[in-house]
């Protein structure tokens, strides 16, 4: 028998047990409404803000962007305009795009590519202006600098700077149509510019590996160039995207054609783009501003991009093509790789060409690649290396190097693999510079006095030399 004191204690216990279960379904109610609340309020604010986009852009695009050619493709191949001004600050901004690439972890941002006043940079405050539904109306985001470069003091004294200015927006539901810089407390300061907002170019299936060449100009030889462009086809890059801002007529010409030719699968494979000078004596500045223009322009495009000059090619050591050795490299390793760094190897065009460097092909005189193959031992690790970078790693890219990293590549990527020698070499074709950089008359003679032959090229001699030949006959370049 229970006694009335147990059951009055069992009583007790029953109804405090009750009370608890009620307090926590209540808590766990409460709980889950916010979240669904929160949720369906982002919802709406993300239609709301997509619908109104929407509406805005079909009742008049000009008025958002000034230009109707980039709401439906963002900027044309020939168009190398950069938004500038000059005063209070020099401002001078090539492009801008969305970024919702997975690697940010849900952060989608805007990027803006721009070289700056340096006084600019070190204001206290920097904001991002970002226009979704209308003209009067923008978004105030904290803007954040990142630099992809030494910077240049102009003859006019002022010091500009290249930089990635990223701007984190709330929501990647829908895309904000331009964007503007503004600097105080008070936001009032801003550019007298709104840039057009691009999205990365997307295709049906992603493509292995593009090459981005920084900005050309000036002198370029057109049978090198003809044989650099032929040689990265057969090492199996898909497109080539070289920013023109002031090669001779004749190369242009060479390049027009390339971009104007289909291959097998009815895609270019080069893609010309322009960039046009802003102010005198600028080539420098934008030879970054190009390179992350081409890396955001075609992130979804591609799995990998090379970033080489037109002098240099990364040439694998045991496989034919470089999708191949990053493949092999990739498998090897236990984590995603963000950048592959290959060695510069100099292969000087004043070392004399002897008997051991003799081609043995048909036509392969007309080749630089064939005929000098005599090299310094591999540069040091650190010294003028160039990269093969993840499209999903970076976030502001150097010259040819990664200096700002996504979030996931952050987290527990391998940010940088240094390929051995062994495996590939950045083979670099010049005339010796060493004299007048180290400004030590002689040091030429003296490094070009102990080289190796490297014959590695010799698997490619014999479509390098056919197509090299066909293309020189084409173009009347075949003097030697």
């Amino acid at each position: 028998m229970i006694s009335r004191e147990s059951r009055g204690l069992c009583y007790v216990c029953v109804c405090v047990l009750q009370e608890e279960t009620a307090v926590v379904i209540v808590a766990m109610f409460l709980v889950g409404y916010i979240l669904w609340f929160q949720r369906a309020q982002r919802k709406y604010e993300e239609l709301c803000c997509c619908k109104s986009v929407i509406n805005h852009v079909q009742q008049d695009p000009s008025l958002v962007t000034g230009k109707r050619e980039w709401i439906s493709q963002g900027r044309q191949r020939d168009n190398g305009h950069w938004f500038s001004q000059v005063q209070p600050f020099h401002i001078h901004v090539y492009s801008a795009f969305f970024d919702s690439r997975r690697t940010l972890r849900s952060q989608p941002q805007v990027a803006v590519i721009a070289v700056i006043d340096r006084r600019l940079s070190q204001q206290p405050h920097l904001w991002c202006r970002v226009w979704y539904n209308s003209v009067d109306e923008a978004m105030v985001l904290r803007a954040y600098l990142m630099p992809i470069g030494a910077g240049k003091l102009m003859a006019d004294g002022i010091e500009l700077v290249e930089h990635i200015i990223t701007c984190h927006v709330k929501t990647d539901a829908c895309v904000p149509v331009s964007v503007s810089l503004a600097w105080g407390a008070s936001v009032s300061e801003m550019t007298s510019f709104r840039v057009p907002i691009e999205l990365a170019q997307n295709t049906s299936s992603q493509q292995n590996l593009a090459v981005c060449v920084s900005t050309s100009f000036g002198h370029v030889d057109a049978r090198r160039l003809i044989e650099w462009l032929e040689m990265q086809q057969i090492l199996g890059v898909q497109l080539v995207v070289i920013y023109n801002h002031s090669v001779s007529p004749s190369v242009g010409h060479i390049l027009s054609h390339y971009a104007h030719a289909v291959d097998l699968s009815h895609r270019p494979a080069v893609e010309l783009r322009q960039t046009r000078a802003y102010m005198t004596d600028d080539v420098l500045l934008h030879m970054s501003p190009v390179i992350n223009d081409c890396m955001y322009r075609f992130s979804a495009q591609f799995k990998y991009f090379a970033v080489i000059d037109l002098d240099e090619v990364i040439v694998p050591r045991h496989v034919y093509s470089i999708p191949a050795l990053i493949e092999s490299l990739s498998f090897n390793s236990a984590f995603p790789v963000a950048l592959f760094t290959f060695r510069n190897a100099y292969f000087f065009l004043d070392i004399p060409v002897d008997d051991l460097q003799s081609p043995l092909r048909r036509n392969a005189a007309l080749s630089t690649y064939l005929v000098h193959r005599r090299r310094l031992t591999a540069s040091p690790p650190a010294y003028s290396v160039k990269s093969v970078v993840n499209a999903q790693a970076c976030i502001a890219m150097h010259n040819h190097y990664c200096w700002t990293y996504a979030t996931d590549a952050l987290s527990y990527w391998i940010l940088r693999l240094d390929v051995a020698p062994s495996d590939a070499l950045l083979h670099h074709y010049k005339r010796c510079h060493l004299d007048a950089y180290l400004q030590q008359s002689g040091h030429c003679k003296y490094v070009m006095a102990a080289t190796v032959v490297d014959n590695v090229i010799d698997k490619y001699s014999t479509p390098l030399a056919e197509r090299l030949y066909m293309k020189c006959v084409m173009f009347n370049v075949t003097s030697v």
